[in-house]
C-alpha cells in the first residue's frame, strides 16, 4: 500500500470520528460489489441520507426541469496540530431530481486554486455508497489537483438498462440526474473545467457510464469503465474516447471475440472485445494499434481522428473485483487517471 493511500485511510478514520460525534448516520453497503468483492474498508464514509431500506417510495419520473439543488453541507475534519492539513476536502451536496431526494459527494483540493481543474464523475458499483466507492476507486491517491464527483444511485443502484435492481424497477431517470449533477458542479465550482470532464464507472456504474455516454456524449471528453459492457442499446454510437478495462477471469463478462455472450433479461450483451471494436468503428480509428504490458495488464490502444483514442486494457486472470494493483501491475484508478490525462492533453 502506498504512503498516500495509508495517509488517506488515516484521514478517513478521523473524518468518521468527526461524523459520529456530530450525531450523523453512516451508510453501509449490502451488495456484492460493495462488500464481498471489496478489498478495502470504507473508513472515510461521509454523512449521507438514510439507509437504502428507508429510501423514498419509487415515483414515476417527472420532467427534467424539476431539478433543484439544496445548499451544500461540508464535513470538516479537525486534525491534531502536529498533523499536516488534509490534501482533499469532501462536501456532500443534496438535491432533488424528479421529486426524489438525491445527493453526490465532491472531493477537491483543500486549498483554493486559480487553475482550471479536471472533473471526474465516478459512478459506484451496485450496493456501494459514494464514500465507499471513493475508497475503492481511489482517485485521491493517484490524481493531481482535480474535482472528484461521486453521485449516489437510487437505493445504491443505477438504471443502466435491462438490469440493476431498484433503479430499474422504479424506472429512475439516471441519465437526467447525472446530467444535472455535471451542470451543477460546473455551475457552482469556478475551478471546475467544462473542457475536461471525464466519466468513470465500475460494474453497475460502468454500465450506467455507457448509457450516459450514449445519451449525452458532449458532456464528457473521455469515458473509462471497468467490469462491464452495455445493457442498453445505443443505435447511433457517438465518437468517444473510451478506456475499456476488464479481468479475463471475470465470470460476469465474455471477453471475446468468440465465446457465448452474456444475456440479461433477454438483452444480449456485447463481448468486451466486441464493444471496443464498436467504439473503434464509431471513432473511425486506424487499424494499427500500440500494445504495452505492465505486470498482468495488457493494453491495446488505437489512435482515432480528432485526438480520440480507444484502449482495451485486460488484466490476466482476476475476477469481477476491482483491480488494486500490485508490483508492476497498476491499479484500475491509476490506469484511468493516466488515460484521462492523455485525453486532456489533446485539448
Amino acid at each position: 500500500m502506498s504512503t498516500r493511500r495509508k495517509t488517506r485511510i488515516a484521514f478517513g478514520i478521523v473524518a468518521l470520528a468527526a461524523v459520529a460525534s456530530a450525531g450523523l448516520g453512516v451508510r453501509r453497503a449490502t451488495g456484492t460489489e460493495a462488500s464481498g468483492e471489496q478489498a478495502r474498508t470504507a473508513t472515510n464514509t461521509t454523512a449521507a441520507p438514510a439507509a437504502p431500506t428507508d429510501a423514498p417510495t419509487p415515483v414515476a419520473p417527472g420532467p427534467a426541469t424539476a431539478t433543484t439543488t439544496a445548499p451544500k453541507t461540508t464535513t470538516t475534519t479537525t486534525l491534531p496540530s502536529t498533523m499536516p492539513p488534509p490534501q482533499w476536502v469532501t462536501t456532500t451536496v443534496d438535491m432533488t431530481y424528479d421529486g426524489l431526494p438525491r445527493y453526490y459527494l465532491v472531493t477537491r483540493p483543500g486549498r483554493p486554486t486559480s487553475e482550471a481543474l479536471p472533473v471526474v464523475i465516478a459512478l459506484h458499483g451496485s450496493g456501494a455508497t459514494p464514500a465507499e466507492e471513493e475508497t475503492r476507486m481511489d482517485f485521491p491517491s493517484v490524481a493531481g489537483p482535480a474535482v472528484l464527483v461521486y453521485p449516489a444511485g437510487y437505493q445504491l443502484s443505477w438504471n443502466a438498462g435491462v438490469c440493476c435492481q431498484a433503479a430499474q424497477v422504479a424506472d429512475i431517470n439516471d441519465v437526467g440526474f447525472l446530467t444535472a449533477v455535471v451542470h451543477a458542479v460546473l455551475g457552482t465550482l469556478p475551478a471546475a473545467s467544462a473542457a475536461k470532464v471525464y466519466l468513470a464507472g465500475y460494474s453497475n456504474g460502468a454500465k450506467m457510464a455507457y448509457r450516459l455516454a450514449c445519451a449525452d456524449p458532449g458532456l464528457f471528453q473521455a469515458v473509462a469503465v471497468y467490469g462491464a459492457t452495455p445493457v442498453a442499446a445505443c443505435p447511433d454510437l457517438p465518437p468517444t474516447s473510451l478506456l475499456e478495462m476488464a479481468s479475463t477471469g471475470d465470470p460476469e463478462l465474455t471477453i471475446g471475440p468468440g465465446g457465448t455472450p452474456q444475456v440479461d433479461e433477454g438483452f444480449v450483451e456485447p463481448t468486451v472485445v466486441g464493444e471496443a471494436d464498436a467504439y473503434r468503428t464509431a471513432d473511425a480509428c486506424g487499424a494499427a494499434a500500440a500494445t504495452s504490458t505492465e505486470g498482468t495488464l495488457t493494453s491495446t490502444t488505437w489512435t482515432c481522428p480528432g485526438g480520440r483514442t480507444v484502449t482495451l486494457a485486460l488484466y490476466a486472470g482476476g475476477t469481477h473485483a476491482w483491480q488494486y494493483g500490485s508490483g508492476a501491475t497498476p491499479s484500475g484508478e491509476e490506469v484511468m487517471w493516466q488515460f484521462f490525462l492523455k485525453a486532456g492533453a489533446e485539448t
